[in-house]
């Protein structure tokens, strides 16, 4: 006679049932068994946001939305450009997913974000920061003038909130700088400050409750500033007169081109008053050759002139006068 299971004893009936896994000993049921959970595995990390833009010192909180099976850990590791919490050329990243951006952009200025699952390392998300200046000097025009010029300023600036006014940084002598304040009335100007030289210029400026921030920097070129100097202001008619000049600032270039609105003057500065029968004047302009650094002396043309100009005698002397 076949026995069945049900008439086994329970312990036999314990052994065959932990085998098949179906139905339960002793008691004659049928209930069914609970099959174990999945193991704990990540499938998907997505950051939030993508893309941003982020300014050089600043924040951009990014993210992460973790997806997988089983009891897994949502937690992740940040990185910067593989660099787990990123550093200060990149740009760093805390726990949180706060990341700050350096003081000044990366090359290239994208970095990429990258959120990487504790459950599974090998599973990642990624979003890109682009880390701009708010500051951006694109040019000066002209790139070169002389102490006292005012030159225009190309440039963005992209902060609200600013303490004080951006200053234009200029080098200075034995590598000091010399500032300038930016000029904001029509357009963006600045006036060469006296002492300034040839090399990199950057805008600088003070945020609110922040750092300093520089733009990056254009090369300027500091044209000396000439002097034109006449040994007398008063000539008559038909007298030359031959002029100096001096470079302040710089020794080149040296070549001066000459102008004057009466009379005529040669390439060498001589000057040749105009034939006059009453008092009048010439402006006499020097400017070195191919730039706007100019200087003009006034000189009073008279139809003849006494000399000396200005006659001292001892009393009881006598002094010898000329018209000329």
């Amino acid at each position: 006679m076949r026995a069945s299971l049900f008439s086994l004893p329970a312990r036999v009936c314990s052994v065959i049932v932990s085998l098949l896994g179906l139905l339960s000993c002793g008691t004659g049921g049928s209930d069914s068994i609970t099959p174990p959970p999945p193991a704990p595995e990540v499938t998907s990390v997505i950051v939030s946001p993508s893309s941003a833009e982020v300014f050089t010192n600043q924040n951009q909180s990014f993210s992460a939305q973790v997806s997988g099976t089983g009891a897994y850990n949502p937690a992740v590791n940040w990185s910067v450009n593989s660099i787990v919490g990123g550093n200060s050329a990149v740009g760093t990243i805390s726990s949180g997913g706060q990341y700050t951006a350096p003081a000044t952009p990366p090359n290239p200025s994208s970095v990429t974000i990258t959120a990487s699952s504790v459950e599974t390392p090998t599973v990642s998300g990624t979003s890109t920061a682009t880390v701009e200046s708010p500051v951006v000097l694109t040019s000066l025009s002209p790139n070169a003038a002389s102490a006292g010029e005012q030159i225009t300023v190309n440039a963005t600036i992209n902060v609200g909130d600013i303490y004080g006014a951006p200053q234009v940084v200029f080098p200075g002598i034995n590598s000091t700088s010399i500032s300038a304040t930016l000029q904001t009335g029509n357009g963006l100007s600045v006036t060469v400050p006296f002492g300034a030289t040839s090399g990199p210029v950057y805008i600088s400026i003070v945020q609110n409750q922040g750092p300093v921030v520089t733009s990056s920097s254009v090369a300027f070129n500091r044209l000396p500033n000439l002097r034109v100097h006449a040994s007398t202001k008063d000539l008559s008619s038909d007298e030359s007169l031959q002029l100096d000049w001096r470079l302040l600032g710089a020794s080149t270039p040296n070549v001066v081109t000459w102008t004057t609105d009466s009379g005529s003057i040669n390439s060498q500065g001589l000057f040749q008053a105009p034939t006059v029968s009453s008092e009048s004047y010439s402006h006499v302009t020097g400017c070195i050759q191919g730039t706007n650094s100019c200087n003009t002396v006034l000189l009073r043309i008279l139809p003849f002139r006494i000399e000396p100009t200005y006659p001292i005698v001892n009393a009881g002397s006598t002094l010898q006068l000329s018209a000329i």
